[in-house]
């Protein structure tokens, strides 16, 4: 109830963008490593956290300047160039969620396809968010 009423002062919130299962492969992606050690492109396992654990870790909040940064590290980026860098042995060693043991074609390109698509809807997300002047809430699960 005390993090429902800390939240409540943040304002009203957009609609949520659900990244589902992708969203430490973007994690890796964007910085080259699995944990959330501070690197450019961080943000989807970065911010202050808030309130307790739920899911994969606590919530964390990006700020709106948080989100400008996150906004100008996505922009210049080409889904097409991120596709390429999935290699999958690599990231199953690294234990980047939820790859693991040995894939088949059809699911690397599974992944491929899902990351393709969701990919521009993150970077609109972001854009969309940075223009209204928000921050970003995270929330792993």
């Amino acid at each position: 109830m005390r993090q429902r009423a800390r939240v409540a002062t943040f304002g009203p919130f957009q609609l949520l963008l659900s990244l589902e299962k992708s969203w430490h492969i973007f994690h890796y992606l964007f910085t080259g490593h699995a944990d959330d050690a501070a690197a450019p492109g961080d943000a989807l396992l970065s911010g202050t956290p808030i309130g307790e654990t739920a899911g994969y870790e606590p919530a964390r909040l990006q700020d709106e300047r948080a989100c400008r940064s996150f906004r100008d590290f996505l922009a210049p980026l080409d889904v097409d160039r991120l596709v390429t860098r999935m290699d999958f042995v690599r990231m199953a060693s690294l234990g980047i969620y939820p790859l693991g043991g040995d894939m088949d074609p059809a699911d690397e390109q599974s992944w491929r396809d899902e990351i393709s698509q969701r990919f521009p809807e993150l970077k609109t997300y972001v854009d969309q968010a940075s223009d209204r002047g928000d921050g970003l809430l995270i929330w792993t699960d």
